[in-house]
């Protein structure tokens, strides 16, 4: 969870908690939720891992493709569905567990737009597989509201 830090702060700090970080919201549902035993010995589903929890509709009809050091990111426009709004922003975070390096797209295109573009800053080399997380967000001056975040698989 460590190099998720900043960006787990920014998506699951609880609001008006000066004591519980985002990393330790996330790391108690991460264990309550995607540590699972597998002969006997435990095993993190990194499908399975939130980074962000809340009550505006999510991604609908997600899909994440490799193009060299980009990833695009595709969805279906849903704002007419619940809470859902044309001007919710899109959140990414796309990490390597093998070199440890993670970019974060804080504010992505709106959900209207169907389509986002991430421009990794690695080389080739250096990316290996790359898991894909993606959220909507508003904000509304200071308080941020989510939806629950959805694992786009490991490309």
């Amino acid at each position: 969870m460590t190099p998720l830090r900043e960006a787990l702060n920014f998506t699951m700090k609880k609001k008006g908690s000066s004591f519980e970080s985002g990393t330790n919201r996330t790391l108690s549902w991460l264990i309550k939720n995607a540590i699972l035993p597998e002969e006997s010995a435990p095993v993190l589903y990194p499908e399975r891992v939130k980074v962000s929890k809340g009550w505006l509709v999510g991604l609908e009809q997600g899909l994440a493709v490799r193009e060299g050091a980009s990833i695009r990111i595709t969805w279906q426009p849903n704002a007419w569905q619940g809470s859902g709004r044309d001007e919710d922003s899109l959140f990414v975070i796309a990490y390597a567990p093998g070199s440890k390096r993670v970019y974060t797209l804080y504010k992505g295109n709106y959900r209207k737009a169907g389509v986002q573009v991430l421009d990794l800053p690695w080389s080739e080399p250096e990316l290996g597989q790359v898991f894909v997380y993606v959220a909507f967000y508003a904000q509304d001056g200071c308080v941020r509201e989510f939806s629950d975040s959805i694992c786009l698989g490991k490309i």
